[in-house]
């Protein structure tokens, strides 16, 4: 149909270029050139008023408020038919109508990468071009060749790719240099960023002589700049903002306001609402927690606050009221911890430490609740044995006395060397009784019965 010559000038229809602009009416949105679209210039209704200057709320034909009733035109129907109309539409029923949510179904997953643009049958967001584990979106280099993305196109067209770009010859790539056209001048000073004419560089909105650029208090208000941005223009500084890029991502979910849902452990959690990102069993709370600032963490960290003290010594075990850090056996004024002999008998406690009972571990002698021998020696069969005399106390303090004892007991296998015991336990055929032993000596196992 566009072979012929509708308006009968010589001219084929497919040729036909009303405002010269080198693109064929047929193509062109504007034919005539005058800024209004071919498809405002009529009158759909008849009204006898042209279609672009139809405006009900009367301030601009490309208004998408025609109404003015501060709800887009495009969200004003119900495109589902649900009875909903679009703009209230919440799928996640997070309070954020689907319009401004960048997670419409609140599955961690941002909605512009849950289709499948390449139609490979991989989710956008799962995409992975070089295999190295990193989604692509997430990747500044997809196909893993050590340069970045966004520099391997050719932006202005001239061949040379933008990584390869060096306008000042000085053989830095531009991407890379500051000062790309070696004026002096930093590049992101050259710009005129807010269009008044004046290069940012020269920029002293407080007209103090130093420029913004060098001036940590631009305004001059007493508020340092860093605390003074307002990067989302909500009319909340940023240090008080919880969403400061407005974003719709409450900033403590964000790693450096870039959005980001990573799930470090693979769980299926995003790591913004997972307590353990890394899946290794130790809270995130705990693994971040150094009270004492000293880069080791507070589980990790055997004096988490700092203050001299092990943490294991703080609390107070024995429950007598006496920290364990200040507990001082034999008032030597060195605490139990520190001293080597905490009961001052003149026995290395690491010496009385060895006889490490069941059920307790036994300091010294003086142990209110003696226990099996179990260190150094085990049980292997009956035997018949004597003990040597001793001067013993029985179990409920009443009498003393001195005696040989005879009992059916089990064989007492003990290492070749000599070893100081601080506790006897006799075990009798009718009953057991637990003794304590008032004088130090030394035994050796000498005969074993097969």
């Amino acid at each position: 149909h566009l072979e012929g010559d509708s308006d009968g000038d010589g001219i084929p229809d497919y040729k036909e270029d009303a405002d010269r602009d080198g693109i064929p009416d047929y193509l062109d949105d504007d034919d005539d050139g005058d800024g209004i679209p071919d498809h405002l210039e009529g009158d759909s209704d008849g009204d006898g008023i042209p279609d672009y200057k139809e405006d009900a709320d009367g301030d601009d034909y490309l208004d998408d408020d025609d109404d003015g009733d501060g709800i887009p035109d495009h969200l004003e129907g119900d495109s589902d038919g649900d009875g909903i109309p679009d703009y209230k539409e919440d799928a996640d029923g997070d309070g954020i109508p689907d319009h401004l949510d960048n997670d419409d179904d609140g599955d961690g997953i941002p909605d512009h990468l849950e289709g499948d643009s390449d139609g490979d049958g991989i989710p956008d967001y799962k995409e992975d071009a070089d295999g190295d584990g990193i989604p692509d979106y997430l990747d500044d280099d997809d196909d893993g060749d050590g340069i970045p993305d966004h520099l391997e196109g050719d932006s202005d067209g001239d061949g040379i790719p933008d990584y390869k770009e060096d306008a000042d010859g000085d053989g830095i790539p531009d991407h890379l240099d500051d000062d790309d056209d070696g004026d002096g001048i930093p590049d992101h000073l050259v710009l005129d960023s807010d269009g008044d004419g004046i290069p940012d560089y020269l920029k002293d909105t407080d007209g103090d002589g130093i420029p913004d650029y060098i001036d940590e208090d631009d305004d001059n208000d007493g508020i340092p700049d860093t605390l003074d941005d307002d990067k989302d223009g909500d009319g909340i500084i940023d240090f008080a903002d919880p969403d400061s890029d407005g974003d719709g991502f409450p900033d403590a979910q964000e790693i450096d306001n870039v959005d980001v849902n990573l799930d470090t452990d693979g769980d299926g959690i995003p790591d913004y609402l997972d307590d353990d990102d890394d899946g290794d069993g130790i809270p995130d709370a705990d693994e971040e927690s150094d009270g004492d600032g000293d880069g080791i963490p507070d589980y990790l960290d055997a004096d988490s606050d700092g203050d001299g003290i092990p943490d294991n010594l703080e609390g107070d075990s024995d429950g007598d009221g006496i920290p364990d850090y200040k507990e001082d056996a034999d008032g030597d004024g060195v605490p139990d911890y520190l001293d080597d002999d905490d009961d001052g008998d003149g026995i290395p406690d690491s010496e009385e430490e060895a006889d490490t009972c069941e059920g307790d571990t036994c300091e010294d002698k003086t142990d209110a609740e003696p226990g099996l021998i179990s260190q150094l020696m085990s049980v292997v069969e009956e035997l018949k044995a004597k003990m040597p005399p001793l001067i013993v106390l029985e179990e409920d303090d009443t009498k003393a006395k001195e005696a040989d004892i005879f009992a059916d007991v089990k064989e007492i296998e003990q290492q070749d060397h000599e070893q100081k015991i601080d506790l006897l336990t006799v075990l009798e055929q009718a009953s057991t009784h637990t003794y304590k032993q008032f004088m130090d000596y030394f035994t050796t196992s000498d005969e074993k019965d097969r």
